[in-house]
């Protein structure tokens, strides 16, 4: 029979590190290995900030570029980008922009459903936030 968590385990547990995820799209002539960029996981807090950014969303790109500004960070933890960059995130690749914002969701707890109720409940109602057709609420597999 497997332990029994106490009280004491889930209050001491660590929020998991950044994941690394690979970003070719950003490869450079040279790079020896796709560039990555590391997908933060959020606290409790976090997550609900988060989702009231999510739902006061105006289009689908701006829900992605705020997944991303809130969930991409570099190597130590540190966002590599700010609320006052949002025009210029969407104004990049949008596959990239999708799969970013996709992972951040994702690793987030941000299933289907989860994202179908921000969609619903935004001011205007966007496609769809992670386009995945995985089950409702399952996060999709690491891209390593």
């Amino acid at each position: 029979m497997p332990r029994t968590l106490t009280r004491a385990d889930y209050l001491n547990a660590e929020i998991p590190k950044p994941e690394p995820f690979a970003v070719p799209e950003l490869r450079i002539d040279g790079d020896a290995e796709d560039p990555v960029v590391f997908i933060k996981h959020l606290d409790g807090n976090g997550r609900t900030d988060l989702g009231k950014k999510l739902s006061s969303t105006k289009s689908e790109a701006d829900t992605q570029a705020i997944a991303v500004i809130v969930g991409v960070v570099d190597d130590a933890g540190v966002p590599l980008f700010t609320d006052a960059d949002i025009k210029a995130i969407e104004a990049k690749d949008g596959t990239l922009l999708f799969r970013l914002a996709e992972r951040v969701l994702a690793i987030n707890g941000f299933g289907r459903k989860a994202t179908e109720d921000i969609e619903k409940n935004s001011v205007t109602t966007p496609k769809s936030v992670s386009g995945s057709n995985s089950p409702t609420d399952t996060p999709a597999p690491s891209a390593s």
